[in-house]
């Protein structure tokens, strides 16, 4: 049987019929130097010189050691004794008690600016930067068995305006408010929603369950360790909640379109009976030109829905036309305070001569 080439059946070809010179020397070189390399290698294989890798025999018994000589060998890793090397786990401004209940961290802390902040949140960054965004902190964190997570986002909002118009953007009707010392909080099942001071803070577990809820829960009324300066309670949150002690949990922030005006703008809200509808509110005038406008204008505007039952250059008592509540408003100084929505006048009075009262005894509450 005649052969033939399996996978070419072309005769092989000399593309080169000769060698260049410089190809030649190079070889040359560089096999002689390999020879010469190997003949050293071979020729020092006997050629040892204790005086250069031992101790002399003159330190030998004297018991100065001049160097080394010897290394501790390797040890087999320990996961106990490495874990008690380890740093802290950096959890930013939150405190460590977050891993609390043998959670620990599953993804570490990063953070954003206003610049990257997109990055995480992408569509939602606008919510919060139109609301004094400073940076965020995000840290995500794990049960010992791993299968519930949670990501934490806290956020810095510059002041306490900003952390309360976010969190206004989770408050409904349906929400459970709760609040834990200066934390105010809402929980759900996946997770919760809170604020102290300046920050804001969601919390988002990676399922629905009363381990996610519970853990949120924790989480939140540790945020009362987050640092908080007397310069960062504005003074008409000072009023509602330290003075009329107003629950923090129904005390909201308004920037603009106060009363669905939008010459109104900075206005405060607390509501003393979350069963009602009740609100007291309360304004600080930036500018002095601004006294008489503002006031003026509110109680011009009101009247479209509201009968005026008493009125004076700076004090007003209006009902409203079809559903009988009060809106009663009153500017001292530089303050413009009140009441809306209110069911009796009687309180509504009495809300603000206590208002009154507080602000006459608020040293330089003008200024």
């Amino acid at each position: 049987m005649k052969s033939e080439a399996l996978f070419n059946r072309r005769k092989r070809r000399v593309n080169r019929s000769n060698i260049p010179p410089f190809e030649l020397i190079i070889s040359s070189i560089i096999i002689t130097g390999l020879i010469l390399v190997i003949s050293w290698l071979v020729l020092q294989r006997n050629n040892f010189d204790p005086e250069s890798r031992d101790l002399p025999d003159k330190y030998l018994n004297t018991g100065i050691i001049t160097s080394e000589i010897y290394h501790a060998p390797l040890q087999r890793w320990s996961e106990t004794q490495n874990q008690q090397l380890a740093p802290a786990p950096d959890t930013g401004l939150l405190t460590r008690d977050i891993l609390n209940d043998s959670w620990q961290i599953s993804s570490s802390l990063r953070e954003f600016n206003a610049d990257n902040l997109f990055e995480k949140i992408n569509g939602e960054a606008d919510k919060f930067l139109k609301q004094g965004f400073q940076k965020m902190q995000f840290i995500r964190i794990a049960d010992s068995q791993g299968a519930n997570e949670i990501g934490i986002e806290l956020y810095d909002q510059g002041d306490l305006k900003g952390s309360l118009g976010v969190f206004a953007e989770y408050v409904s009707p349906e929400a459970r408010v709760k609040s834990h010392e200066s934390v105010v909080y809402i929980v759900n099942t996946a997770g919760a929603v809170g604020r102290k001071g300046r920050f804001f803070a969601r919390l988002i577990g990676n399922s629905e369950s009363p381990v996610i809820s519970s853990k949120a829960e924790n989480v939140m009324k540790l945020l009362v360790s987050l640092p908080q300066a007397e310069s960062d309670i504005p003074f008409e949150y000072h009023i509602l909640a330290e003075m009329l002690k107003i629950n923090p949990a129904f005390i909201s922030y308004q920037s603009n379109n106060v009363f669905q005006f939008d010459f109104a703008r900075d206005f405060w809200f607390g509501a003393p009976d979350p069963g009602t509808s009740g609100r007291v509110f309360i304004h600080r005038l930036a500018e002095d030109k601004q006294e008489p406008v503002l006031f003026s204008r509110l109680v011009q505007e009101q009247q479209y829905d509201y009968k005026t039952v008493r009125s004076t250059p700076n004090f007003a008592v209006m009902q409203h036309l079809y559903l009988n509540t009060w809106f009663v408003i009153r500017q001292e100084g530089s303050v413009i305070f009140g009441v809306e929505k209110m069911k009796s006048v009687d309180i509504a009075q009495q809300y603000i001569q206590r208002t009154s009262a507080i602000l006459a005894n608020e040293s330089g509450f003008e200024n």
